[in-house]
């Protein structure tokens, strides 16, 4: 799709629509041919209405309060993005001379204009938790210890003969007046900026065109302009599948198969109507009045979709994995099927399931600066800073078909592991000061046991091993773990997002004895770490055995940020006491 101009017609450069989505959304700064922009928001882009899809998948419409997805990736050339000159502020790398001007390109010194010298952005911006972000006060800096001139003109001006790129070796001089050069020694230091511009945050919005400036009462802080704390999307996704049961009821199943042909009208019967109308629906069978009973229950409490949340709408997706214990899913969006656990596995893998299709759809809700939203906790869709300028009853989104493997571990082999007197002194110690780390950032306590450090780090562990032979790269993977109900399961798929991600190089892992030499491999992958022995000796030291090294993964492939993680939760050689939970 087309990256506009904000006030002319041409074009300034293309971004994906999975960039927009995931990195160069709403208020992100993004490099174009032209130099350094923000994206402007999203209710602000030009759309060729009509032509651009909307998602009405009944668990995404719920999952995002009723509100559509818009998918962008659906017809992107329908597309234009609009984008803002950020910063403003740029110099010459030739002569230092810096100018605010957004529509000068080339540098109009007359030594450098022959060269057509083009300027670069300043490297610092200023950006505070609410969202806020400016550019840096350059004029009121060059200024500290002399008025403000009428007209300055200001110079950027690196100490020569030099190689540090330190802050000390960088000055500020205006060549319009006597202000003396201002070093940007001080530049990041607590309060020099309230101390300068005499107020604590600027309240400029600059992704929303024609703002009004804000009154803001935090603090802001100077960063660089490329850092990605500076805009932190908060991406939640869906996969689009049938609303299937594990459990082997007859009535059931039964209902799933002609759930299409009564859904809009349930909800409408009244109570005392149910257990007809069900009778009516269900005809052809046999069904006691104990079956139709469960079948109401199930329908009320089970298959109605008003209060559905993103933790409900996780229950439901691990039940329908499991559902392929009973029979394939075989749907226009999702193909899955039971495989065989490999023989020597079976005592601690209770079910493989191998998903040949699937469809899921992912929204940008909104972003935070400086600080990541909380990974543990459940949060309503839009929280944080908005991605529009008005109110707007959608989502832009995007929809990516791929493949995956679910994996199920043995639920009474967990319970025994975490019974283990290691396993709780060691574990649920490292868990109570990881409570005690969120309490200190100000988060709320959690539900957490010994499995969620197994889990996770059992699937970082799969996702570097399916990473040496499935054809993907680890960050064309990811984890979507599954503890509804006291589950420890997990679905490794693929996370690309431009096309239909389907290799077919994933699924062929499914196979028995393929699946049973990614195990291995997967568990061998965390005995050594070439930061050993500080990683291993890190986790003997009341904290995790687990470092960029050796289970760290990218942003957009753990849904924890990399944190409980050991590796010692896999590997039996890696502690005398008992830790591991494979044995092999």
């Amino acid at each position: 799709m087309t990256a506009g101009d904000s006030k002319h017609s041409y074009q300034r450069g293309s971004i994906r629509a999975a960039q927009l989505v995931h990195h160069f959304g709403p208020g992100a700064i993004v490099d174009l041919p032209d130099g350094s922009f923000i994206t402007n928001a999203v209710d602000q882009w030009k759309f060729k209405y009509g032509q651009i899809r909307e998602e009405d998948h009944d668990a995404v419409m719920s999952a995002f309060n009723q509100k559509p997805i818009r998918l962008l990736n659906s017809n992107p050339e329908a597309i234009r993005t609009k984008v803002s000159r950020f910063p403003i502020w740029r110099f010459c790398p030739n002569c230092g001379s810096m100018t605010d001007q957004p529509r000068r390109t080339f540098c109009t010194n007359p030594k450098c204009e022959p060269l057509g010298v083009k300027y670069a952005p300043m490297r610092f911006v200023t950006v505070c938790r609410k969202g806020h972000i400016s550019d840096f006060p350059w004029v009121k800096w060059a200024h500290q210890e002399h008025n403000v001139c009428d007209k300055p003109r200001l110079r950027l001006i690196t100490d020569k003969g030099t190689l540090s790129s330190s802050y000390k070796t960088m000055r500020i001089i205006c060549t319009n007046c006597e202000a003396p050069p201002v070093s940007l020694a001080r530049i990041k230091e607590k309060g020099e900026l309230e101390r300068v511009t005499g107020k604590k945050c600027a309240g400029t919005k600059p992704w929303i065109l024609h703002h009004q400036v804000e009154t803001c009462d935090a603090e802001m802080t100077v960063a660089l302009r490329g850092e990605t704390k500076l805009h932190i999307p908060n991406v939640q996704s869906v996969i689009t599948l049938p609303l299937k049961t594990a459990s082997p009821e007859a009535i059931y199943q039964e209902i799933d198969k002609k759930y299409e042909l009564f859904k809009n009208t349930w909800p409408n019967f009244p109570p005392d109507q149910k257990t007809f109308m069900l009778k009516g629906l269900l005809s052809d069978g046999d069904w006691t009045e104990n079956d139709i009973q469960k079948g109401i229950r199930y329908l009320d409490s089970n298959r109605q979709l008003e209060d559905l949340t993103f933790g409900s709408i996780k229950q439901r997706e691990l039940s329908a994995w499991k559902h392929t214990k009973t029979a394939p899913l075989q749907e226009q969006d999702c193909q899955a099927e039971r495989v065989p656990v490999p023989e020597e596995w079976t005592d601690y893998i209770s079910h493989i399931t191998r998903v040949d299709l699937m469809r899921e759809v992912r929204a940008l809700t909104s972003f935070n600066r400086l600080k990541y939203a909380d990974s543990f906790v459940e949060r309503q869709a839009g929280e944080g800073v908005s991605i529009f300028k008005n109110h707007t009853n959608w989502y832009p989104g995007i929809e990516i078909f791929g493949e995956g493997i679910f994996i199920e571990l043995n639920p009474e082999m967990i319970e025994e592991w975490e019974s283990r007197a290691s396993v709780k002194r060691i574990f649920e110690g490292q868990l109570a000061r990881f409570q005690q780390k969120r309490i200190k950032r100000g988060q709320v306590e959690i539900e957490l046991y010994p499995r969620h450090i197994l889990l996770h780090t059992f699937a970082h562990a799969l996702i570097r091993a399916f990473a040496e032979t499935s054809g993907y790269s680890s960050t064309s993977l990811r984890e979507r773990l599954y503890f509804e109900n006291g589950a420890a399961s997990v679905l490794i798929h693929t996370a690309e997002g431009d096309s239909e991600s389907s290799l077919g190089g994933l699924i062929e892992l499914a196979k028995p004895e393929k699946m049973s030499l990614m195990l291995k491999r997967a568990i061998e992958l965390t005995e050594y770490c070439s930061s050993d022995p500080t990683c291993l000796e890190g986790g003997q030291d009341r904290k995790a055995a687990a470092c960029h090294c050796c289970l760290f993964l990218s942003e957009t492939s753990c849904e924890w940020n990399n944190e409980l993680l050991d590796r010692r939760a896999l590997h039996p050689k890696l502690s005398d006491d008992h830790l591991a939970f494979f044995n092999l």
